[in-house]
Parts: C-alpha cells; structure tokens; sequence
C-alpha cells in the first residue's frame, strides 16, 4: 500500500485530505487499475479507513483502562490473599490439610530416623575435631599463662660533662 506514511496520526491526516480532494477535484468517475469509481466510491473507501482508526483508537483506550482495573484489582487481591494465608496459618497450622481448600499446599514436615540424626552428630563432632572448636564450657577451662619476661636490660647512662665523643 503506497499510503503509508511515518505514524498513524499522519496517515489519519492523509486520509482526511484524500477525501477533501477527491470531494474537491473528483466530480466524474474515474478509472483506476481497469475499475471504475465514482467520487462518492472512493471517499466511501477512505472514510472507513479513517473510521477504523477512530474505533482502534477508542479499543486501545478502552482496553488500557480496563487493563488498569485489572491490576488494581489483582493487587488487592493478592494483599488480601497474603493476610488471609498468614490468618489460616496462625489458626489451622501450615500442615493442616485445610490449607488445601484453600487452594494453598501443605507444608512438609521432614521425618528423619534415628539413624539419620546419630549421623548427623557423629559428622557435626567430626567436624568441630577438625576445626578444633570448643564450646563455652569447654573455652572457661582454657587459661593462658603469661610467661615470666627477662629482665630489663639496663638503661644507657648518660652522663653530664664536657667530654665530647671524638670520631
């Protein structure tokens, strides 16, 4: 289509001047591409073309105020979501099945042997050899001794006279 031009709105003010020319200078039907028009014809063709653009335009305004709703709406939604959840939490548990009619899932509770916990100790001793890590009690036994220091060496005397070292 050879009608296009940089944006919508210049091709609606294109249209618009199409069909003033065309009233203007168009007053006997012409012959276009082996058809014939008349003038109404073709202003008929470049009136809808305008009013498809209003009606988009109306649609896009439309639809961006609805897609605002929405998210109004989504985002107190989702603020209520969150206290009723906290709400069933604190009254039902979070590994009350109730949760599930909610729509919400349950949460799991890791069920560990007695095998599984020895193990675990047995490797946290291990590592505390390791890193040689003591706990409190073990830490108040731990006294540093402070080793006996030698003796001053004696200070240089520095005597008052007139005698100047010689070099």
């Amino acid at each position: 289509m050879a009608m296009r031009v940089k944006n919508q709105a210049a091709e609606k003010e294109l249209l618009t001047q199409l069909v003033s020319g065309t009233n203007l200078h168009i007053t006997t039907p012409i012959s276009l591409a082996g058809q014939t028009y008349t003038s109404a014809e073709i202003v008929a063709v470049f009136t809808a073309a305008a009013g498809a653009y209003v009606a988009t335009d109306a649609a896009r305004a439309e639809l961006h105020a609805k897609l605002l709703d929405q998210e109004a709406k989504v985002s107190a939604a989702l603020s209520l979501e969150a206290l009723l959840k906290a709400y069933v939490h604190g009254v039902y548990g979070r590994t009350s099945p109730i949760l599930l009619e909610f729509g919400w899932s349950v949460a799991k509770v890791a069920v560990r042997t007695a095998a599984e916990k020895a193990a675990t100790v047995a490797k946290m001793l291990a590592t505390r050899t390791a890193r040689h890590t003591l706990g409190k009690k073990q830490k108040a036994k731990i006294v540093g001794t402070v080793p006996a220091s030698p003796a001053a060496p004696n200070p240089p005397v520095v005597t008052s006279g007139g005698a100047t070292p010689t070099k």
